[in-house]
């Protein structure tokens, strides 16, 4: 498939799920993404995506317990190692919505938090689904747990 640039909407519980939308032609659908045909803006396929479905995805799968089938986990067990990537996986907060009869966690970026790591796991995660790693059996487990703060997971340690 190639390069291709990416858009992401964050879907609220009020706007039509990326599975209402109309069809075009041309067009490829996952899992709340969607590839476009090259016949729309300047000639040029682009993947669009639910971000908010896709950060809770990612939400999910970091709160999934290390070598449980889903989770996400990073190599070593040194944590000065990956601080850049989990303050940056905890620079989002979200909050559970409702209307048109569905349930959407909407997520907002914490303010002078540097989110962009998560955003590129999040564009990780929507690569795989494109390239066909399956992810369907795993879209059932999409709750994030409540945010800890890094002193309170310090103080757990104690």
């Amino acid at each position: 498939r190639g390069l291709m640039p990416y858009k992401g909407y964050g879907i609220t519980a009020g706007r039509a799920p990326m599975e209402d939308w109309a069809k075009k032609t041309g067009e490829t659908r996952g899992m709340n993404w969607l590839v476009t045909s090259a016949s729309g803006q300047r000639g040029m396929r682009r993947v669009v995506v639910d971000t908010n479905f896709w950060k809770t995805f990612v939400a999910a799968r970091c709160s999934t317990a290390k070598g449980t089938a889903g989770a996400l986990w990073v190599y070593g067990d040194r944590e000065e190692q990956h601080r850049l990537l989990a303050d940056q996986l905890a620079a989002e907060g979200c909050q559970k919505t409702f209307g048109n009869g569905r349930e959407v966690w909407e997520w907002h970026v914490i303010p002078n938090a540097d989110n962009h790591l998560f955003d590129c796991v999040v564009m990780s995660a929507v690569a795989a689904s494109i390239s066909n790693v399956s992810l369907d059996k795993l879209r059932t487990e999409q709750k994030p747990v409540r945010r800890l703060k890094l002193s309170e997971l310090q103080a757990s340690k104690r």
